[in-house]
């Protein structure tokens, strides 16, 4: 379901699953990560605003150790 509005740039946990292709539950696992996924609960339901996420994801990426072997 789009949203329009003030929601329009928030996923909700099945949305935000199906962005990343893992299972909803995984989310919930993100989220209790000492540096979790952000969410913010609005009516009841955990929303995830879109670009948190994305910096989110930046701030987990890693670089190749250049002295390890392949």
């Amino acid at each position: 379901m789009e949203r329009n509005g003030l929601l329009a740039e928030y996923y909700t946990r099945k949305q935000l699953a199906a962005e990343l292709e893992c299972h909803p539950v995984t989310i919930g696992h993100m989220e209790q990560q000492p540096d979790g996924l952000p969410s913010i609960t609005i009516a009841g339901r955990k929303l995830y605003h879109k670009e948190s996420v994305r910096q989110w994801l930046t701030r987990r990426e890693r670089r190749p150790n250049p002295r390890r072997r392949a």
